[in-house]
């Protein structure tokens, strides 16, 4: 698996550096996106592209047809075409991910996903937003959800960081404390 996100990797940097404006680069993710699903998360599609028994150019001639069918910039249909002339068509779902994460790093972005015990009303998560935006130095986008479990408080995932400010997350370390003193 870690050698699948390697890979993907270097072909979302690849793709990246072949699209000459940043202006472009949610737009290539975007339709990156809508292709490697149509594509990858069609099995009977994913079993004729991957079937070495037949014909390259026969599977080349449907993968054609099928992005002939989405209005995509052309960087976009030589990339797929790429990685299916290299024998990497089976990671072209997760590369979509990758390129996103990429494109926001280029443009100096992140995606906090926000966990409450109950909704944010529109001016609390406009707050919290900016708070994430300063301590992150980005522009943050707020992807909220609701869990009653964590009690109260937030949990915020951003990347690989945690920031834990929920009840029961702060209930959970006085517990790992009493303990550690007993």
């Amino acid at each position: 698996m870690m050698r699948d996100r390697a890979v993907s990797e270097r072909y979302a940097r690849a793709l990246l550096e072949l699209v000459p404006d940043d202006g472009q680069l949610d737009a290539v993710a975007q339709q990156l996106g809508d292709a490697a699903q149509a594509i990858a998360g069609n099995d009977e599609l994913m079993a004729v592209l991957m079937n070495r028994s037949i014909e390259p150019s026969s599977r080349s001639a449907v993968l054609d047809k099928v992005l002939e069918r989405f209005d995509v910039l052309d960087v976009v249909k030589r990339f797929v075409r790429v990685v299916d002339a290299n024998g990497r068509l089976a990671l072209l779902e997760g590369i979509p991910d990758v390129f996103r994460e990429l494109v926001d790093e280029k443009l100096s972005r992140g995606r906090a996903h926000i966990t409450t015990a109950i909704p944010l009303d529109d001016d609390r998560c406009e707050r919290l937003r900016r708070k994430l935006s300063e301590l992150m130095d980005k522009k943050i986008e707020i992807i909220a959800e609701v869990d009653p479990e964590i009690v109260g408080g937030v949990v915020a995932r951003i990347g690989t960081l945690v920031i834990d400010g929920s009840v029961r997350g702060r209930l959970e370390r006085m517990a790992l404390e009493l303990i550690e003193e007993s």
